[in-house]
């Protein structure tokens, strides 16, 4: 029987070697013929592009991202391709095990020889082969993590329009607090990069929201954040810091936020000041969600942030539901936004406040005609939603950037192709915008609850 994960600290994401964009340039025009030229993978009929995702397996339902790219790029080869090229999208099944997707890589590079990478699912998935593919000066477009790495600072060769999980769960808790009037809040997620990404943005999330609180409040107040040990606990020395008094959470270990006049006296939670229980992880297959769960529960969380893939995320609110004696706010990540969450979890989902990528998918809009006529044509057995918005999305700015960069279509074109898009309008609704100095087109989401079944939008775009 596997061990249970334990509160953890968020671990760093490997940084890479590989990360100046005005060098990686360079070093594109003065050595693209050593490294097979920068127009690899192109002839004069077609264009190889390449991706993975988990078409089978336990998480195959995030393979339906990278189906409705498939389909996009089915539909613009049917309009008469790019400048007269047909686009052969190589789609491989690396089953979300990110001890596979080097192998597909690989082969999409080396045997294949793809002019491009476009998409690619999951966070360790992306990580297990960003050097890889930085080092061989391949253009990514849009990996399909929702990391900040990719982007800060600035690589040349990789542009995203994928929201970044830290911008997703901040704009969670802080909604889930402000606006929802939670009390008693808390994170689990799977435990994974992605997991790790998203309660770093819950714990920033809070944060912001107790600094305007502690804005509001009367003058001669101080505001402290504490690290909660077995039960709170008043410093007993004039300077707190040297007790373990924190400004910042600590990673696993839940954040008491007090505060004392100046004058002395009791510390003490303001009455606006909700709390911060803490935040647990479990397996990305659900083990270990009871286990998890039961901690939160008996610290009487009231909202609970989840972070993980579909999948994962379907385990713990049917657990949720499953206590009759426990109702709290259930907040899901930007994979559980779409409807095979649905599918998944069924009712037990119900009144969920979800971070998606998409903006209010009832609209009767041409981009959301378009995407709708696609899926029906070239992927009927891939669901409307957030996942086919976002796939079609990714392989659209793809196109976009080999339209722009011309018949002569090079590595190098393309990277500068890319970077004249100024409030450039695609399917996602949000204006995209790259320059030399950066290359994350936008990052923000919309917050949505699930009624009967739907996806209801509560707000428009947010960003940091």
């Amino acid at each position: 029987m596997r061990s249970e994960p334990v509160p953890v600290r968020s671990r760093p994401l490997r940084r890479s070697r590989f990360r100046g964009g005005a060098a990686l340039l360079v070093a594109a025009l003065l050595t693209g013929a050593g490294c097979g030229g920068p127009d690899i993978g192109v002839t004069s009929e077609e264009i190889r592009l390449g991706s993975f995702a988990p078409l089978t397996g336990d998480f195959a339902a995030l393979g339906n991202v990278g189906r409705a790219m498939q389909a996009y790029f089915d539909w613009v080869n049917d309009q008469g391709g790019i400048h007269g090229r047909q686009v052969v999208f190589s789609l491989k099944d690396d089953q979300g095990d990110p001890e596979m997707t080097p192998q597909v890589v690989e082969e999409l590079l080396r045997q294949e020889q793809v002019f491009a990478m476009v998409g690619g699912l999951g966070s360790a998935n992306c990580l297990a082969v960003q050097d890889y593919v930085w080092n061989r000066l391949v253009p990514w477009v849009n990996p399909g993590s929702s990391a900040r790495v990719w982007t800060d600072p600035v690589n040349a060769y990789t542009f995203s329009i994928f929201p970044t999980s830290i911008t997703a769960a901040q704009a969670l808790a802080r909604y889930a607090l402000a606006e929802l009037g939670a009390r008693r809040i808390a994170s689990i997620a799977e435990d994974t990069p992605f997991g790790s990404q998203g309660q770093e943005g819950y714990r920033l999330g809070v944060r912001a929201f107790y600094e305007e609180v502690a804005a509001n409040l009367p003058e001669g107040v101080e505001v402290r954040y504490a690290r909660i040990s077995s039960r709170p606990r008043r410093p007993r020395t004039a300077n707190p810091a040297s007790e373990g008094w924190l400004e910042f959470p600590a990673g696993g270990q839940g954040v008491l936020w007090r505060v004392q006049r100046e004058d002395g006296g009791a510390w003490q939670r303001p009455e606006a000041a909700p709390e911060d229980i803490g935040m647990v992880r479990a397996f990305r297959d659900g083990g270990g969600v009871a286990t998890a769960l039961a901690g939160l529960k008996e610290r009487q969380a009231d909202a609970v942030l989840v972070w993980g893939v579909a999948e994962f995320g379907a385990a713990v609110v049917e657990a949720i539901a499953a206590d009759p004696d426990w109702n709290p706010l259930i907040l899901g990540s930007i994979a559980m936004a779409d409807q095979i969450m649905v599918d998944l979890a069924g009712e037990a989902l119900e009144g969920a406040v979800v971070a998606s990528t998409t903006p209010d998918l009832s609209r009767d809009t041409d981009e959301i005609r378009l995407v709708r006529e696609i899926l029906r044509d070239y992927a009927p057995d891939v669901p409307f939603g957030d996942y086919a918005i976002l796939g079609m999305a990714w392989a659209q700015l793809a196109h976009e950037g080999m339209e722009r960069a011309g018949p002569d279509l090079r590595r190098i074109n393309l990277l500068r192709a890319l970077e004249t898009m100024d409030n450039w309008q695609g399917l996602m609704g949000h204006p995209v915008t790259f320059t030399a100095e950066n290359h994350r087109g936008f990052d923000a989401v919309t917050l949505k609850r699930v009624e009967n079944g739907e996806f209801v939008p509560l707000t428009g775009w947010i960003s940091q």
